[in-house]
């Protein structure tokens, strides 16, 4: 805020100019950002749910089948990176280029080296 005093024969007036910053947001603006950002901040509770809901509603054949658990897996870790490109978190943790492409293995190498760990640990 911004005051200018104008001396005229008569007496003193005070002028008062507001400065408007563009980046500044307005209250629709600020308003808009509020829902957004709430938004952002339920999606890991609907992702929960909605996976929870898939392991109850899903038929019988598909969750007792031997790789559900593992394209399940795979479905979530590619979900979840690519929000990354969506909703980027700090800069600082910007995933790499090599994470974005080694993430979505790495289900599928734990499932492999836990079957040879179970393999090695039957055979004695």
């Amino acid at each position: 805020m911004e005051r200018a005093t104008n001396s005229q024969t008569g007496g003193e007036a005070t002028l008062t100019a507001v400065t408007l910053d563009a980046d500044t947001p307005t209250a629709l603006e600020g308003f808009a950002s509020r829902i957004k950002l709430a938004l952002i901040n339920a999606v890991p509770l609907a992702t929960l749910l909605a996976v929870v809901a898939f392991w109850l509603l899903a038929p019988r054949s598909f969750t007792t089948s031997e790789w559900s658990l593992v394209i399940v897996t795979s479905a979530i870790t590619l979900f979840i990176l690519g929000l990354e490109f969506v909703l980027e978190r700090h800069p600082g943790w910007r995933l790499s280029i090599y994470e974005q492409f080694m993430f979505p293995f790495q289900p599928l190498l734990d499932e492999a080296s836990a079957a040879r760990a179970k393999t090695a640990d039957a055979d004695g």
